[in-house]
């Protein structure tokens, strides 16, 4: 199994190198000293590899990183529920369109 994850780990990696390095780069360089293109230059320097991905996951990805992503998804989904037996989706829903709208130019869709 660990055989099968390495060949697409290296043919993912091969393919990312191959198609796309060039473009991001290429658009990170040109989002100057924005945030983003600061994260992606950041990204591009750290990783150069699949194996440093995941090796930097597995030094963050600690049991209690874990505990924490299960127990706020937990919360999460309470709160979902909760405001779905009160019937207050319509409330959210009205609101998040409001956000999409700004997001998106005033138009929704």
């Amino acid at each position: 199994s660990s055989g099968i994850n390495a060949e697409y780990g290296d043919a993912a990696e091969t393919a990312y190198k191959e198609n796309f390095e060039a473009q991001v780069a290429e658009w990170a360089n040109s989002m100057g000293d924005s945030l983003l293109g600061d994260l992606a230059c950041m990204a591009m320097d750290r990783f150069s590899s699949a194996d440093d991905i995941q090796a930097f996951i597995n030094e963050h990805l600690t049991d209690d990183v874990v505990a924490d992503a299960n127990a706020a998804a937990g919360e999460a989904q309470a709160l979902a529920q909760q405001r779905c037996e009160e019937g207050c989706t319509s409330t959210t829903a009205s609101f998040l369109e409001g956000i999409f709208k700004h997001m998106n130019g005033g138009a929704c869709r």
